[in-house]
């Protein structure tokens, strides 16, 4: 890439450089992650654990692990979720081939039912 080429006094010394550029770069993606998608759960505000497609359909999983990736996809096709309403969404879909707009209305219902 043209830059400057940086020498080592050891192995052990480039691995440490390596590690921590790799721990850097994946500090900027979590960083962009929250900011596209924010930290909590769409449906009821508990920790955001997954990220899911709205639609449904599989994706590569480093679709949303590499800032390239991130930069590139349309976030309003994608919802955060927590793990209980991730596998709500799941159990949703799977059962009743339910559409995102219904599988929200009624994980809402849900939550306000239970007084979440």
């Amino acid at each position: 890439m043209g830059g400057r080429k940086i020498v080592y006094d050891s192995e052990q010394e480039r691995l440490e450089a390596q590690r921590e550029s790799h721990r850097k770069q994946r500090e900027k993606t979590c960083e962009l992650r929250d900011l596209i998608f924010g930290t909590e759960c769409t449906i009821c505000g508990e920790p955001r654990e997954a990220i899911h497609k709205k639609d449904g359909t599989p994706h590569p999983q480093r679709t949303l692990w590499t800032r390239k990736s991130l930069r590139s996809l349309n976030a309003s096709d994608w919802v955060a979720l927590c793990k209980n309403c991730h596998t709500a969404a799941h159990a949703l879909m799977k059962l009743g081939g339910a559409e995102w707009g219904t599988i929200e209305k009624m994980l809402l219902r849900l939550k306000d039912d239970r007084g979440v």
